[in-house]
Order: C-alpha cells, then structure tokens, then sequence
C-alpha cells in the first residue's frame, strides 16, 4: 500500500505474496494485484480446473479475478469407526436424522473455532443447494430466509447432540478423542491425511474410514499472487508455474515433506500422475482424489461472522 501512495508503480519490493482471505480482498480492493487473469497465461494451469464456478476462483466468496493463483488447499472430511458404524450420513438430511435416532452420538468443534464454523458452514450450503447466494455479502434482508435454514436444523438437532447441546468440543482433536472414547460415532478435520496419521499413531482404530458429504465439501484455498509492480513478474510467473505442476505438487502432499493437498484436477491429469498422487494418499483411513476433487467454495466471509454471531446468541449461551 505505501509503495502505491509513494507512486513507486514499478520496481516493487516484493515480487511474490503467498495470501488468501481478507489480505487477498484487501489487494484487491486497492488495485494492488498484477492484471487481471494472468493466472491462465501460465503452462500448468492446464492442470487445475479454473473456470469461473469453479471453488478454486474464489476466496472465501471473493471472485479472484485470475489475480491469483490457487496452490494448496484443507478439505473437510468426516471420518468413523467402520466396525461399529456401517452406514455413516452422507449429507445434511440424514445426517439430522442420524442425530435425531442416535441421541448423544454426534457433536462439531464449539463455534468460533475454525472446523466447528466450517462443518457449520458446510451445513448451510447443503441445505441452501449450494446456493449462489452464499458468494454475495450477507445482507439480512436478502439473505436472512437462505441462513435461517441452518438454524431451524440446528433447532431440530441441538437437544440431541452429545451432552444435550449444552456443551462443545474446543477444536477437532478434542472432538476425535471423543471418537477415540466411543464417546460419539464420527469426527471431523479439514486435514485429510489426519485420519490415517491417528490410525498409524494408535490413537484410532485400524477399521477407521474417511469420507466426504455426497454432494461435495467445503474447501479452504490458499494462492499465490503477484504484486501490481513487481520488479520481476516474468519471473514471479516461471515460479508459480512450477509450484503448481504435478511434480511440485506431489512433493507438497507428501506428508515427510508438509502434507498440504493439492489443486489439481483429478480429470486433467495424466494416468501416471494420478497412480502416483492415489499411492501418496495411501493409509488406513485413505479417502479418494475422486472424492476430494469435489469441492465446495467459501462463502463470503460476512456468511462466517453472522454464523459465529448468531450461534453464540442462540446456542453458546448454554455452554
């Protein structure tokens, strides 16, 4: 921001921001960013499926403009323990009536925490049909019938969740210890490779599966994007292009190496590279790159604040 003040408009300090959420929307409303759709300019992007509905196009609801491009991602998954539970819920609906026939059996991370508002958001967007809605900033008015479904859900669910609703795990591993305990039949994370790691570890049973809702899950990206007045955007290009090839980003899954998912397109890559991204996703609780390449985008982030908001006034207050 300073550099665009002091009109230093080329021969920027900075050549490559690794960003997502508010600092991305900030850039951008600050004309900040390199022009827009560059991101399709580069070889790679072949890989990813960048067309305009797809989730990677948009940070928490924000339509990126091509300004940046997507480089990793967290997923949310569900998983359980198959020797005790054969059929898990697939989806919002059975999932209320799972709850309702098993009282005491399911429970989610306490609002504000970050998995406990997602699988929140989650919710919303499988009742709401994925609705378009969701992209656009909350207004009330507009958008208070959309948001209302979750809670006449949550009305419906909450007495029969685990301790009656009047408490709430902190966060996903309080949440898959309980699962550990036999506490409540399923957990959550937005790790994919969390699962396998806790079955490795002993903390989960061998029979441990984990799955993703049937119409798709919520994902989190993070991009990389290029400065307005980058000293050397040709550059910033050629680094990005091989951050995003399948050879960079089989190495960034890798969990010796950091174990953060890709964003590639299951259906634009090549059958060598799928064998090899299917046996790094190898484990106990393995879960598909066909599964996962069903995403769900963010809503936008004012969806998260009244959620948070809302949650705390109608059901925290019991806690």
């Amino acid at each position: 921001m300073y550099e665009k003040i002091s009109k230093k408009n080329q021969e920027g300090s900075i050549d490559l921001i690794w960003i997502n959420g508010e600092n991305f929307s900030s850039m951008l409303s600050h004309n900040l960013l390199l022009y827009k759709n560059w991101i399709y300019e580069l070889p790679n992007s072949k890989y990813l499926d960048l067309d305009k509905d797809s989730s990677l196009m948009y940070d928490f609801g924000v339509y990126n403009e091509g300004r940046e491009m997507p480089w990793g991602l967290s997923q949310l998954i569900y998983f359980y323990d198959s020797s005790k539970l054969l059929q898990p819920p697939k989806n919002a609906f059975e999932l209320k009536e799972y709850i309702l026939k098993n009282p005491g059996r399911v429970s989610f991370p306490q609002p504000p925490d970050f998995t406990g508002t997602s699988f929140l958001k989650q919710i919303l967007s499988e009742l709401s049909n994925k609705s378009t809605f969701l992209r656009e900033k909350f207004e009330a008015k507009k958008h208070g019938a959309t948001l209302n479904k979750l809670w006449l859900w949550l009305d419906t669910v909450t007495p029969f969740l685990w301790k009656e609703g009047k408490y709430y795990p902190k966060n996903y591993l309080s949440l898959s210890q309980l699962l550990s305990d036999d506490e409540i039949d399923f957990s959550m994370s937005f790790n994919i490779s969390f699962p396998s790691n806790e079955v490795l570890k002993g903390n989960l049973p061998l029979t441990t599966k984990s799955y993703i809702s049937e119409g798709g899950s919520l994902a989190n990206t993070h991009y990389l994007t290029i400065p307005f007045n980058a000293s050397a955007p040709s550059a910033s290009k050629l680094v990005v292009n091989f951050l995003i090839s399948p050879e960079a980003q089989l190495k960034k899954q890798d969990s010796k190496i950091w174990g953060d998912p890709n964003v590639l397109s299951f259906k634009k890559l090549e059958k060598k590279w799928l064998k090899k991204f299917d046996e790094l996703l190898e484990g106990p609780a393995k879960i598909s790159q066909t599964d996962l390449d069903n995403k769900i985008p963010e809503p936008h982030p004012s969806w998260m604040l009244e959620i948070e908001k809302e949650w705390k006034r109608r059901y925290g207050t019991i806690n």
